[in-house]
């Protein structure tokens, strides 16, 4: 299992790589005159500049050999230098790396202990949890980032005054926005978790356990949780994936300086280079997630191991 989700990573990257080349410049934008608005504002460039620029950046070579030229280039970790301010690519990315990863994970880990948990008790505890619970979660679902985030901060910033609204200054101003992504996730690990709590608790093994004296606590967390964990952790590269696209707006809602944000400014200033850079690293960690999920569920369930 594991050599085949290693075979497919390298067939995923290079048509990632394909389409991060490709698809910016379907927009129509040309990097020689973005750079060239970005460093010489309203004045005019002379053609002696724009042809010296052209043969720098190799625009004026066919798209094939552009493409060679620039794979070599992110083999060797170079992502070439921004067209706005000129920093390189790879550092820009990193730093929003950084600042991303540390968000996503408060996200997911609360998510995912919360809406877990939530999940077993409304399978476990039938009637007004389970109403409770699952109101909730359809309310985590249907709530947007964008909805959700101005509203927490009108909340906890604006009438409560107990948190920061926006900016990067320190561990409070994670608060917010990990709570605006955590949302879907808790709602989704909810109410996948009571799904699946409630037909493994149906099933005849955990009658026959209970007949043996095994009591109902140790049923629920011992035999029927771990049979949900399997279809949690299953889901959850799709899940960093889909937090991935929220941060960029939870990131532009709370000012987070992520990678997001970086990937934000560089479509809203045609930087090409940042915004290729910025779609390969984002499919790269895309798949590193996906093939960490599928060990992590062979792990607990044994069935994958053998199949």
């Amino acid at each position: 299992m594991l050599l085949k989700r290693l075979a497919l990573a390298p067939v995923l990257f290079f048509l990632a790589s394909v389409l991060a080349f490709i698809f910016p410049r379907l927009t129509g934008v040309d990097p020689t005159q973005a750079i060239l608005r970005a460093r010489l504002s309203e004045r005019a460039p002379d053609p002696a500049t724009v042809r010296a620029l052209e043969a720098e950046l190799g625009t004026d070579r066919s798209i094939v050999v552009r493409y060679g030229i620039w794979m070599r280039d992110l083999f060797r970790g170079d992502l070439g230098n921004s067209y706005v301010d000129r920093a390189d690519v790879a550092e820009k990315l990193l730093s929003g790396l950084s600042v991303t990863a540390s968000l996503l994970f408060l996200a997911l880990g609360f998510g995912l202990s919360v809406g877990v948990s939530l999940g077993t008790i409304a399978a476990a505890k039938k009637g007004w949890a389970d109403r409770v619970v699952t109101g909730v979660s359809q309310a985590g679902i249907s709530v947007p980032e964008y909805v959700l985030g101005p509203v927490l901060v009108l909340v906890a910033a604006v009438w409560l005054g107990i948190l920061p609204p926006s900016g990067w200054q320190g561990p409070s101003n994670l608060v917010l926005p990990a709570l605006t992504l955590a949302a879907p996730i808790t709602a989704l690990s909810a109410q996948l978790t009571r799904a699946e709590v409630s037909d493994a608790l149906a099933h005849p093994s955990i009658n026959t356990a209970k007949a043996k004296g095994v009591s109902g606590r140790s049923v629920l967390w011992r035999h029927a949780l771990p049979n949900a964990l399997t279809s949690v952790v299953a889901v959850v590269g799709l899940w960093v994936a889909s937090l991935f696209g929220g941060a960029v707006i939870v990131e532009v809602i709370f000012d987070v300086p992520g990678l997001g944000r970086v990937i934000y400014n560089a479509v809203i200033a045609n930087d090409l280079p940042v915004i290729q850079g910025g779609l390969v690293l984002a499919v790269a960690l895309a798949v590193v997630v996906n093939l960490v999920s599928d060990l992590l569920q062979a792990a607990i369930d044994p069935r994958m191991r053998t199949g």
